[in-house]
């Protein structure tokens, strides 16, 4: 994994169009992020199962 010391990165290099890579958003942490994640996903847990939308 490599972080860029430039970003957002150049809309041509020549990994945008490598098969073997893989780009995706460096996210730095963001405290409190996972329990909201959590709860969240078992709020749509719970709807999902009991057909409420």
């Amino acid at each position: 994994m490599y972080v860029f010391a430039v970003e957002p990165l150049p809309e041509h290099p020549p990994f945008w169009t490598m098969d073997q890579v893989f780009v995706s958003p460096h996210i730095s942490p963001d405290f409190g992020r996972e329990e909201r994640a959590v709860g969240q996903f078992f709020e749509n847990l719970e709807r999902g199962a009991t057909g409420s939308h």
